[in-house]
């Protein structure tokens, strides 16, 4: 999973040097850039860790709530495009972290929309 990760995490890097190169005055770009790259960085000595277990084991549960994980996605997708201007994590254990929050609770949800209505929602 990480090596997933690691591949996302780059080509956003890449994706925001070039928006830095596009808009110089806006530093963000820049300064998310280095963020990212510092993640991707940090995150390849994470692999095999108890944080990417516990992630590859929400991500599974999700995936079964799911089916799609739709939800996730917009959140997932969110919270990188956030990274640098007004996300900022200090680490890659961090940022997993922060992935396995998104993931736990989304998983409730994705829970409960697939439960038939209770009798008490019909009165």
């Amino acid at each position: 999973m990480i090596d997933t990760l690691i591949k996302g995490l780059s080509e956003q890097a890449n994706w925001r040097r070039e928006k830095a190169a596009e808009y110089p005055d806006d530093k963000r770009n820049e300064e998310a850039a280095a963020i990212l790259e510092r993640l991707v960085e940090e995150l390849t000595k994470l692999k095999g860790s108890p944080t990417e277990a516990e992630l590859v084991r929400v991500d599974s549960l999700l995936s079964v709530a799911l089916k799609g994980q739709d939800e996730v996605v917009s959140q997932y997708d969110e919270y990188h495009r956030t990274i640098g201007f007004s996300v900022f994590p200090k680490s890659a254990q961090e940022y997993l972290e922060d992935l396995i929050k998104i993931y736990r609770e989304a998983i409730p949800k994705a829970v409960m929309k697939d439960l038939p209505p209770t009798s008490a929602a019909h009165h």
